[in-house]
């Protein structure tokens, strides 16, 4: 492995700030890379060869010992039994030898953190590159699950796929986005293939016992709502019982997270094909479109996000005037204003059964063709 000049400036500012003594960064073949004396940066250290070869402390006892040192004290620093490193403390051997053993252990586990950091990139990189394949349709099934063996996944295996939709993203700094992504991958099982999806992450699992696995993204949903102050909507396919149909999974939980029937709901949702809210999701054409518009157009767009809301949690609590009221902060006489207001506007009453069907689909198809 090796230490970018980066990472081992990183290393050395981070012990000088421990010991107070100048410190060098050198690579096995004797160059410094990283000093807190940045004149010595370029060197070539003589007797940091030495260290290599012994795999040993070494002790310098003047400035003259060897071509392009000090006096001071120089450490092996391993990783995994290899040495990567030699790390040089300048001064008197009795002012600075006590810091031998610290400098040793703190900078192998830096160097572990930065490799460990630096393979979960790279495996990330590598999860992205198979779910790209994975969402592909113009790519070969066999090959596909081909290369998924080459990374370590064996489609076969994958029993759920999982969307994560983020309502409320641009509340959240980018910063705090790699957090949440962290906060994830964290609490889900290390073998499910995890990525990000836009500002959305999609999930595959290896996970067999269903009201086991949901019980884990509800907690794991509650978590980083409560921590990053944010909603989630979590879609979860039908069981997949062919790698074939990976892709037909994702479409299950992805219109999970397109049908705003479900947004902002705390539970996690698993895919019914029979629940007409997925029903208009493909719906674009002319003829649904006028009649979407023809019910929608008294309203401007502000109203008709106002009023859909409205609709849903009221299809939501199965009509409950007081808990849907509870739900949207209103009174209960201000939710019965605004559902007769409707009614007077459009000719059609919420507050029927055939009002409220008529209503929903003209939202669906709604956000359908916005959505397309």
């Amino acid at each position: 492995m090796e230490i970018s000049k980066r990472q081992a400036n990183e290393i050395v500012k981070t012990l000088r700030e421990v010991i107070h003594e100048d410190i060098n960064f050198i690579t096995p073949n004797g160059i410094i890379i990283a000093s807190s004396n940045e004149e010595r940066i370029g060197d070539f250290h003589a007797g940091a060869i030495e260290v290599v070869k012994t795999k040993k402390i070494f002790l310098i006892n003047s400035d003259t010992q060897f071509q392009g040192t000090k006096k001071g004290i120089n450490i092996p620093i391993f990783l995994e039994s290899n040495l990567i490193a030699v790390m040089g403390i300048t001064g008197e051997e009795s002012k600075i030898s006590h810091f031998s053993h610290i400098v040793a252990k703190m900078s192998e586990i830096l160097i572990k953190e930065h490799f460990f950091n630096q393979q979960k990139q790279f495996n990330r990189e590598n999860n992205k590159f198979l779910m790209s394949l994975i969402l592909d349709r113009n790519v070969d099934v066999e090959l596909r699950n081909i290369r998924a063996l080459d990374l370590g996944y064996d489609t076969s295996k994958f029993k759920y796929f999982v969307k994560w939709k983020i309502n409320n993203i641009e509340k959240i700094s980018i910063e705090n986005q790699n957090h949440l992504f962290n906060s994830i991958e964290k609490r889900i099982n290390h073998r499910d293939l995890l990525t990000r999806q836009g500002t959305d992450y999609i999930q595959l699992t290896y996970e067999d016992d269903f009201d086991s696995f949901k019980n884990n993204l509800e907690t794991v949903k509650l978590y980083i709502e409560s921590k990053y102050n944010i909603n989630v909507t979590v879609g979860v396919s039908q069981r997949i019982v062919d790698n074939k149909y990976i892709y037909d999974a994702f479409l299950q939980a992805n219109s999970i997270c397109k049908s705003k029937v479900h947004i902002c709901r705390s539970e996690v949702i698993q895919f019914k094909p029979d629940s007409v809210s997925f029903l208009f999701q493909g719906i674009s054409n002319f003829i649904t479109k006028s009649f979407s518009d023809s019910i929608l157009q008294v309203f401007n767009p502000k109203e008709i996000i106002e009023i859909k809301n409205m609709i849903y949690a009221y299809i939501h609590h199965n009509g409950s005037i007081s808990a849907t009221a509870n739900e949207l902060y209103i009174h209960k006489n201000t939710l019965q204003y605004r559902l007769n207001k409707i009614a007077n506007r459009t000719g059609i009453n919420p507050r029927t059964l055939d009002g409220l069907i008529t209503l929903y689909i003209a939202f669906e198809i709604h956000e359908s063709y916005v959505d397309s």
